[in-house]
């Protein structure tokens, strides 16, 4: 257990702002890797040839988005003609009945 520099109280040793009187104790370090050893090239040539797969966005390392891009490529066009045929089937009932 470490003490306060401020107040004097007792705080954890890894504590960085004591508790009892908001005093930064420590300095906060962050390690944030800048480096990216990903080719851009690479990324745009996966993008212009395998983009509706998302496959430049597997090689970026977002396999969220990687799996989501394929999934709305299929389903947005699907549910468009879909509305569409709809849309299409009640306009021409409503038109070939003869009253």
């Amino acid at each position: 257990m470490a003490f306060c520099s401020k107040c004097g109280k007792e705080i954890f040793d890894e504590a960085v702002i004591c508790p009892h009187c908001g005093t930064q104790v420590k300095s906060l370090t962050v390690n944030i890797s800048t480096t990216n050893n990903k080719s851009f090239v690479a990324a745009l040539l996966l993008f212009f040839f395998f983009g509706y797969l998302g496959a430049h966005r597997f090689y970026l390392g977002h396999v969220g988005t990687g799996i989501l891009i394929p999934i709305l490529i299929v389903s947005i066009p699907f549910f468009f003609t879909f509305e569409s045929l709809q849309y299409t089937y009640r306009f021409n009932l409503a038109f070939s009945r003869s009253d």
